[in-house]
């Protein structure tokens, strides 16, 4: 698969204690070419049971994906609910937001 069809931003996290014992998160953020994909019916539902609310399963090249827990997509920060390492070059992240995490009502 050589074209991409977007690009999406992968959100790793360290944390560490500063010097008055207060511990900090520091983000990197890496933007690394992806594709899309529609979500599946029995996974969306499953999703939804699980108090999760799924919004975008996206592909990418197994050796850009980092193990990390926070994607950006389309302007939305998301979690990794599920990682698909089914092929060896691949790589599928289902990506959703925790019930609750919206600020809009």
């Amino acid at each position: 698969m050589s074209n991409w069809s977007g690009m999406c931003t992968l959100v790793s996290q360290a944390t560490s204690t500063d010097e008055r014992g207060v511990i900090v998160t520091e983000e990197a953020c890496r933007t690394v070419p992806c594709n899309a994909f529609s979500l599946g019916a029995s996974a969306y539902y499953a999703a939804i049971a699980a108090g999760t609310h799924p919004s975008a399963v996206l592909q990418m090249r197994s050796a850009s994906y980092r193990g990390e827990r926070i994607c950006i997509w389309q302007g939305a920060r998301l979690r990794v609910e599920r990682v698909d390492r089914s092929s060896p070059d691949f790589v599928r992240l289902t990506l959703g937001e925790e019930v609750g995490d919206r600020g809009g009502h």
